[in-house]
């Protein structure tokens, strides 16, 4: 009872967000007819956990030889595998959809730590716990819930070890972000940001604690990527986490600048300029990144 009553405005919030979710959840199947078209997305991630499942290595062949995945790091592949073999579908889905109810309190919570006002947080709570686009995407099989449910709680930590730089915190920080990265690699020099953050931080009067806790932060988080480097290193010939930067520049930028300066349709261009395998992300890896970039 004296939990109830000290994070009832937080249980409030939550119960308002599962509402919202579970609603747009069944409005779309009953609109789309089935869970798994409303939950399977167009950036391959079901069909990468279906082949991971299946034995199939990592890669979103449908049909065998089954080519490595350049473009997607692992980490939400592999949860959502994980769900959906213990689960199934449906409850992978739903079980995405109630931890995304956390996200608002996340949110709050760093409001609060921001601008020091309740009326504040509890506002950016509010409009969390209605967002339709956090919403739709807490059911459907893309990074962006588990990424948040990793990175609004690395922020909170961040904002606290600003203020006391403790090293259980670093460390919970570190591992935080490490994990973030393998979800979505969009953070991966971050950790650079935050090492000179800690130099401005301790400065010259505690430049060892700063060289020590930098030194810390890196480990951790290069502890956690290093594997899929190795990995990347051994299938593609080239260290790095993702081919993803010179698959967006040359699928997506290149076409679109292009139907711009043409005067032309943005599908026309992309049609005539990108082969079936430029498109469906097969070509553009690690190897030949550079090349495609270069283009």
């Amino acid at each position: 009872m004296n939990f109830i009553l000290r994070y009832k405005t937080e249980l409030i919030i939550i119960l308002l967000s599962l509402v919202i979710h579970f609603a747009l959840f069944a409005v779309m199947v009953e609109k789309k007819g089935s869970v798994v078209d409303v939950v399977r997305v167009d950036d391959g991630y079901f069909e990468l956990a279906q082949n991971v499942l299946a034995g199939n290595g990592f890669s979103w062949s449908t049909e065998a030889p089954y080519e490595p995945n350049p473009l997607r790091t692992p980490g939400y592949i592999y949860v959502l595998a994980l769900l959906m073999s213990i689960v199934g579908i449906t409850g992978a889905a739903i079980v995405q959809l109630i931890t995304s109810a956390l996200i608002p309190i996340f949110g709050m919570y760093i409001s609060s730590c921001l601008t020091q006002s309740r009326k504040v947080s509890i506002f950016t709570g509010v409009i969390l716990a209605l967002d339709p686009t956090l919403a739709l995407l807490s059911f459907q099989f893309y990074t962006d819930t588990l990424f948040l449910l990793l990175f609004l709680p690395w922020l909170l930590l961040t904002v606290h070890y600003a203020k006391n730089p403790t090293l259980r915190t670093l460390i919970a920080c570190a591992a935080l972000l490490g994990i973030a990265i393998l979800v979505r690699p969009v953070v991966q020099y971050v950790p650079i940001l935050i090492a000179l953050c800690m130099v401005w931080q301790f400065r010259k009067d505690a430049w060892q604690k700063s060289v020590t806790h930098i030194g810390i932060y890196f480990f951790i988080v290069g502890a956690i990527l290093s594997p899929w480097v190795v990995r990347n290193i051994i299938t593609f010939n080239t260290p790095g986490l993702s081919a993803q930067t010179s698959f967006v520049l040359y699928t997506n930028l290149a076409p679109a600048v292009k139907s711009v300066a043409e005067g032309a349709n943005f599908i026309d261009v992309r049609n005539s300029f990108l082969t079936f395998r430029e498109y469906k992300g097969d070509a553009i890896t690690l190897e030949n990144g550079e090349e495609y970039t270069q283009k």
